[in-house]
């Protein structure tokens, strides 16, 4: 039986509307693993919010923005 994933990390950018199944760059079983894959190259690339939702709290729990400036900050 697979194992259900409890994290989920969005990647967008922020002048669309985000968290819809496009959006979704990763599944994780830890939120260690969601971060790393928020923080990634990958996950950054070409999108301005990224944001870990925690599927048993049912809410997104922390967001990296990227500024005008270009650097990221993370909102909790």
């Amino acid at each position: 039986m697979a194992e259900n994933k409890r994290f989920i990390v969005f990647a967008y950018d922020d002048h669309e509307r985000g968290g819809g199944c496009n959006d979704i760059h990763s599944l994780t079983n830890t939120f260690e693993e969601a971060e790393q894959a928020a923080c990634s190259e990958e996950g950054r690339s070409n999108n301005d919010t990224v944001e870990i939702y925690d599927i048993q709290q049912e809410k997104a729990i922390c967001s990296f923005y990227r500024t005008v400036s270009g650097d990221w900050v993370r909102d909790e």
